[in-house]
């Protein structure tokens, strides 16, 4: 499995992502962007991104913060990306450049096929890739995992977001009121019609 840092800047913020994929395959693959959790592109991400490569797709692990920005993980997490969340065109810049990068990359080394495009990602990273969504992006699908469904800016419903988005959350999180239907409408959660929630025991 081959694992390449990837140098990339974004609004003049120097970036490291990680681009996985699985050398023996000789096909092009799909792209699919891995946005982490707060803790950011670290060793269990890139071991997860490599999960993903083993099922078929070439994979980028976004960094969200800039190279030497990232938590060491003894933070508060809400404290520590409270900055970052209060920017939203921000996260979409970064998040937008790590698809981007991601796409470039893969036609640069002839293993994607960029014409089929996907974005997931856990906690902060399920934040993420909806926001991917909200900029009307050109992906085939977005996966939200326990990701935040509040926006102070959702999606222009008359924008160019034609993708599929799926918001998986925990039931049985104590820590989050479960959310319905109606509090995905109303918040802009869900970036269009055939956006949808679902919400599993655990």
């Amino acid at each position: 499995m081959a694992v390449e840092s990837i140098f990339y800047s974004v609004s003049g913020l120097s970036c490291r992502g990680a681009l996985i994929w699985d050398e023996t395959v000789k096909t092009p693959r799909p792209l699919l962007l891995m946005a982490p959790n707060w803790r950011g592109v670290i060793k269990a991400s890139i071991e997860t991104g490599q999960m993903l490569a083993e099922a078929g797709y070439v994979v980028f692990v976004a960094d969200m913060y800039g190279e030497g920005n990232g938590p060491v993980g003894t933070e508060e997490p809400m404290e520590f990306l409270k900055p970052l969340m209060g920017d939203v065109p921000a996260m979409r810049r970064r998040i937008a450049a790590a698809m981007d990068t991601l796409t470039r990359e893969s036609d640069r080394r002839a293993i994607g096929d960029i014409t089929r495009r996907a974005a997931i990602g856990f906690c902060f990273g399920g934040l993420n890739v909806l926001d991917l969504a909200r900029t009307g992006a050109d992906v085939h699908a977005v996966v939200s995992m326990h990701g935040t469904l509040v926006t102070p800016q959702p999606a222009n419903r008359s924008g160019r977001a034609q993708e599929r988005a799926r918001c998986v959350r925990g039931g049985d999180d104590g820590g989050r009121r479960p959310l319905g239907a109606a509090d995905v409408r109303r918040r802009g959660a869900c970036v269009h019609r055939s956006g949808r929630r679902r919400s599993r025991p655990g």
